[in-house]
């Protein structure tokens, strides 16, 4: 959100949940709060990079934050779609779970519930204790 540069291996060591989303997109929306609060539960075990690809950038994003609690969450911007080419992503919202190698573990296309067990103990396996 300050406009500098970050790339995947400013999370190396561990792992990180990159969400990419938009204000636009209502799916994204709705997942919002929900990924919020998973974000805090797990505070120091998995990092979630909520990658905006609003075009208009700052700008756009930064006056819709300042109306919600989104705690928990690590903001990024992305108005160029460079996240969105890199990962190859179909629509919004895309999550892709990263290992602390780097390396792409999983990929949820569309919003996902957060708070569902099923969710909570697919990655349980993924996160570390540091």
């Amino acid at each position: 959100m300050d406009g500098k540069p970050a790339a995947l291996a400013d999370f190396k060591g561990r792992p990180v949940l990159v969400n990419l989303w938009a204000t636009w997109c209502q799916p994204c929306l709705k997942e919002m709060p929900e990924l919020a609060a998973f974000a805090k539960r797990l505070d120091g075990k998995l990092r979630v990079a909520a990658i905006s690809e609003d075009r208009g950038g700052a700008g756009t994003v930064a006056p819709f934050l300042a109306k919600h609690d989104f705690a928990g969450l690590s903001f990024y911007l992305d108005p160029k779609g460079a996240a969105t080419q890199a990962f190859a992503v179909r629509g919004l919202p895309t999550s892709l779970l990263i290992g602390p190698d780097g390396k792409l573990l999983g990929k949820v296309e569309g919003a996902a519930e957060w708070d569902k067990p099923e969710m909570q103990a697919a990655l349980a396996p993924f996160l570390t204790t540091k």
